[in-house]
């Protein structure tokens, strides 16, 4: 049997198989050293003295501990290959691998015998000292015991109950009386990659395919032919991509923001989700990024209404109630689309300075204002000031729902040349979009110029709702400003929402000719 060569593993590696014997064992039971083991760690070498760390979690200890002896050589395969870690590490390499419940080992034949026993990675003592401190790696040193001290108690941290303990003292084997030879064993030379031919896909039905073992599913995959028989509900059909990571992205008070590498630049990216059948079976499917624009058959839409409050505006206004100006704003470009901003801020009273530095952002004025937010979340933590975030809570929820209702919409479009009752659905979307916009207006008209009015035409089949922006256009309040947009809001989606009574073909001209479709409907 081929087996992989360690340094050929790579995260997210399925299906590889390796033959390795187990060179170093030890259990991690925690810092005390006392309690239940918490992972099983392994040092493990291939036939050509590659070697990596892999790692039995805390719920397979169970399974693989008596199984897996130091020294032993063993056939390994369903693993998990992941990124290395970065603290402690015994060996060198970039990935690391992981037991799971599907890991199954096993004795080879006849293994060959170029195993190494011993794989340890050397740091002589005069280099010693300057690794006080240094964490990132296990250091092995090879040495002679010359003293052990009798057993003490010594506390290992403030946090930690005091422990029994012996001290070693270790003489450098190089001022030894005997002579000590250390073989290194050399890296072997890189092999020739060889052109590999994606193998034949077989056709299956989807009932086959639910019921194989996902390490038994053929790794060039199947063919199998499928139709979409309906979309999961309730289900976003997109997701803000971080654009450095390209992990999903959640709201944040300055839009969306990555936890995992703490950066606020994103874009949309598809995610659908829906059943699909073949006649044999159903099963639920998603498609993320380009295959799901394949579907769409168009890109993802942007965020349809965007309502910007201006930060430094904000600030300004806290900093004459604290008796603050602002000395000056430094915009500081790192890369293409990557700015970030600073403002020194100097307190009038006792000429005080201060500085407040934003998060990265696609532009430099949004670095600025990341920058002035920074200065108003310092303020509100000091308890100097409030804001009132009365309206941050419904409006994130309505951003959801209008970017969910739109996407429906886009589908409607699309087929609106094919079915006649697409008029119908597109309408509700509207109508969906109405019912949100009035829930929010309803939820913020005490603090909000605006007035809500009820209306119903001699004709009409419902009551309608129209929203009236009271408020100073020009002004430059935020809160006129949101007000205004969500009458503006109103007045769109009022007019594309027209519904055209039934048997009124004049009606539905008009609304074909106000919308700009096609003459099908004649």
């Amino acid at each position: 049997m081929v087996y992989t060569l360690l340094p050929d593993l790579h995260p997210n590696d399925h299906y590889a198989t390796i033959c390795v014997r187990v060179t170093r064992k030890w259990e991690y039971r925690g810092v005390s050293d006392d309690g239940e083991p918490q992972h099983v760690d392994l040092v493990i070498a291939d036939h050509k003295a590659n070697v990596m760390y892999a790692e039995i979690p805390q719920e397979m200890v169970h399974a693989f501990n008596n199984q897996i002896q130091e020294g032993e050589i063993y056939e390994i395969r369903r693993f998990r290959v992941t990124n290395a870690k970065s603290l402690y590490k015994p060996v060198d390499g970039h990935c690391m691998i992981k037991f799971t419940v599907h890991t199954l080992v096993t004795e080879p034949d006849k293994p060959p015998t170029t195993y190494p026993r011993y794989t340890y990675r050397l740091t002589a003592f005069e280099e010693l000292p300057m690794l006080v401190g240094n964490v990132q790696n296990f250091i092995d040193v090879l040495g002679i015991i010359v003293e052990i001290s009798e057993v003490e108690m010594i506390q290992p941290t403030n946090n930690q109950p005091a422990a029994p303990t012996r001290k070693l003292i270790l003489m450098d084997i190089r001022y030894a009386s005997e002579r000590v030879e250390i073989r290194r064993v050399a890296p072997a030379p890189p092999q020739a990659v060889q052109p590999q031919h994606p193998p034949q896909q077989e056709t299956r039905y989807l009932r086959e395919l639910i019921a194989i073992d996902p390490y038994e599913f053929p790794q060039g995959g199947c063919r199998c032919t499928v139709t979409i028989a309906r979309l999961v509900p309730d289900i976003s059909w997109w997701f803000p991509s971080c654009v450095r990571c390209g992990k999903t992205c959640t709201p944040d008070p300055s839009g969306y923001i990555c936890h995992a590498c703490n950066n606020n630049t994103y874009r949309h990216k598809y995610k659908l989700v829906f059943v699909a059948s073949d006649g044999t079976a159903e099963a639920e499917m998603i498609c993320f990024g380009q295959i799901g624009q394949r579907i769409v058959g168009k890109p993802v839409e942007q965020d349809p209404i965007v309502i910007r409050i201006d930060r430094r505006q904000i600030f300004n206004q806290v900093a004459q109630k604290l008796a603050l100006h602002v000395k000056q704003e430094v915009p500081l470009q790192i890369k293409k689309d990557d700015f970030i901003a600073k403002i020194e801020v100097v307190a009038t009273s006792t000429n005080d300075l201060f500085e407040f530095y934003g998060d990265f952002a696609p532009t430099e004025d949004e670095a600025i204002q990341s920058a002035y937010n920074a200065a108003i979340s310092h303020y509100v933590k000091k308890k100097l000031i409030a804001i009132d975030d009365f309206n941050y809570t419904p409006f994130k929820k309505m951003q959801s729902n209008f970017l969910t209702s739109q996407t429906y919409l886009m589908f409607s479009e699309e087929s609106e040349t094919l079915l006649e009752n697409a008029l119908d659905f597109k309408i509700q979307g509207y109508k969906k979009l109405a019912s949100i916009l009035n829930d929010t207006c309803k939820a913020s008209a005490e603090v909000l110029p605006i007035s809500i009015t009820r209306y119903k035409a001699p004709l009409d089949a419902e009551e309608n709702t129209k929203i009236t922006f009271t408020g100073n256009a020009s002004s430059s309040d935020p809160l006129h400003k949101i007000a205004n947009s969500l009458a503006e809001m109103d007045e769109v989606i009022s007019f594309h929402g027209y519904e055209p009574r039934a048997g009124d073909r004049k009606g539905i001209r008009e609304y074909r000719n106000k919308t700009a479709w096609t003459d099908y409907y004649d």
